[in-house]
Order: structure tokens, then C-alpha cells, then sequence
């Protein structure tokens, strides 16, 4: 059982993000700010799944960059372990990169497309020196079949595979890293329907079997449902609330979950009277 007075592995406080917005007249020149994340404070645990939920542009997908530090804060602070990585400077946070990992909504725009399946996998392990050259096709191998790929694809390039073999691809490159967080950002909206609960289960199963702490962004609250232990509901930049999953789907209390839980489309037309 795990340590309930143990820090949490990823802490947010006051988390500011505003873009500068310029506008020009003759007279003058104007500047506004675009508020796209405006005071999240934010925890998560070791091996827990939060979902960050939200329509389109609430800040969802800025708010999981800056805590893997891509997106620099207006104001705040970000703990990682206790530490604050808000302000360090970049050789040490160089090192810590390899414990944050990402996994985009579009694989096809998230790989390079001159790269085949090996160079895609191979260039993380040897930046970072996680394995030696002599060992590096045995690593390679066991990436590709812990996403349920075969090894024979190594020499095709991202454009010879389907969405889900692209994203299968991504997900591989991000856990050959051995995170300890990673952020899967609408990992299916771009996919076909029928192969989107295979990439769910395969990010499910990885999650528990590597102890990652997964932050998952969606707006789709059916897919959070299946997957995440804890909810996190943002609005116009802000969390408004942030509960278990059950207490969310089973009690929610602000206005706006209520709403984001009734757009959860019911087949049965009799249930969807009641």
C-alpha cells in the first residue's frame, strides 16, 4: 500500500500561462493577454492516471506541456519529486527530460517521416545512453513487441503504417525512455473508432505493468471513464473541479461537469429519456 504522507510526483501551484495578444492603430499599440492557463493548482501520485478533461482550448493541452517544462509559465511553480523544475536551468533539466514523455494526438505529425521505425526508436536510447550499441537491437525488439509490433517492421517508414501501428510507434519511443510520467495528449481521437479501445488497453496495461504516472487528456468523458482513477475538469484556463472518477460521474459538482457528463452519448433511446 502506498505511503499516504509521501510527496506526490508532480505538483503544480499557481500555475500561469498567458500568451501576449498585439494589436496596432495609428495611435497606438495595444497589448492584451490571452489567459490559457490562469491559476491551476494540480497534484499527481506516483502510478496514479489523471484525466484532464475539457472542451477544445480550455487549456488542457498547454497546462500538460508546461508541466514537462515545453512551455515556459508566466507564474508559478511546477515540483517535480519535491524539486522545483519552474526555474532550472537547462543542463540539469536536460537530465531530468528522459523521466517526462509525451504522446501526441496525431502520431503521423509526431514522427519524422525520413526516419524509419529503427532510427525513430534508436535515436532516444543512444541520446540519452540508455543502452550500449551491442545491446541496442535486443532493446529495439523488445520495444516494438511490448506495443504489440513485429520486429520485420523496423526499416518501413511512418507512412507505410495504419494510425493505431503509427501511435503503437509513438508510444514505443516515448517508454523507451523508462519514464516515470507520461502525458498522453487525445492519444485516439485521430484514430478509426475500431482500433481506438486497442490503444487504450495497450496504454492501460503499459501504465500498470511500467508504474507510470499517466496525466490523460481528453474530451471525450466515456474514454476517462474506462481508463483514469482520478478527474481533473478545466474551464477557461482554470480546474474547476478535480475529484476520484466515481465521485466525479456519481456526485459532480460544478456546473460545468454536469454538462461536460450529460454530452456523454446513451445508444439506448429509452435510457436516454430517463
Amino acid at each position: 500500500m502506498a505511503d499516504q504522507n509521501a510527496l506526490p510526483i508532480l505538483r503544480a501551484e499557481d500555475v500561469k500561462i498567458h500568451f501576449p495578444a498585439y494589436s496596432c492603430s495609428l495611435a497606438q499599440k495595444k497589448i492584451s493577454y490571452t489567459k490559457a492557463v490562469d491559476g491551476v493548482n494540480l497534484e499527481i501520485n506516483a502510478g496514479e492516471t489523471l484525466g484532464l478533461v475539457g472542451e477544445s482550448g480550455c487549456g488542457k493541452s498547454t497546462l500538460a506541456r508546461a508541466l514537462l517544462h515545453l512551455v515556459p509559465l508566466t507564474s508559478g511553480s511546477i515540483f517535480y519529486n519535491g524539486i522545483d523544475i519552474s526555474k532550472m536551468r537547462h543542463r540539469k533539466l536536460r537530465a531530468l527530460r528522459k523521466e517526462f514523455q509525451i504522446v501526441f494526438q496525431d502520431p503521423y505529425a509526431s514522427l519524422n517521416p525520413r526516419m524509419t521505425v529503427r532510427a525513430i526508436l534508436a535515436e532516444p536510447l543512444l541520446e540519452h545512453n540508455i543502452v550500449q550499441k551491442s545491446n541496442l537491437q535486443h532493446e529495439l525488439e523488445r520495444l516494438m513487441s511490448i506495443v504489440g509490433l513485429s520486429a520485420k517492421m523496423f526499416n518501413k517508414f511512418p507512412h507505410e503504417f495504419s494510425g493505431g501501428q503509427r501511435q503503437r510507434i509513438a508510444l514505443a519511443r516515448a517508454l523507451s525512455l523508462k519514464p516515470k510520467i507520461l502525458v498522453a495528449d487525445e492519444p485516439v481521437s485521430a484514430l478509426d473508432i475500431s482500433v481506438q479501445a486497442q490503444i487504450l488497453n495497450l496504454i492501460s496495461t503499459l501504465q500498470k505493468q511500467m508504474e507510470l504516472s499517466l496525466i490523460f487528456i481528453s474530451h471525450n468523458m466515456s474514454v476517462v471513464r474506462h481508463i483514469c482513477s482520478k478527474v481533473a475538469v478545466m474551464y477557461s484556463g482554470k480546474i474547476v473541479e478535480m475529484a476520484t472518477t466515481k465521485d466525479i460521474f456519481d456526485n459532480p459538482r460544478h456546473p460545468y461537469t454536469k454538462t461536460l457528463l450529460k454530452s456523454i452519448p446513451i445508444p439506448d433511446p429509452i435510457l436516454r429519456k430517463q
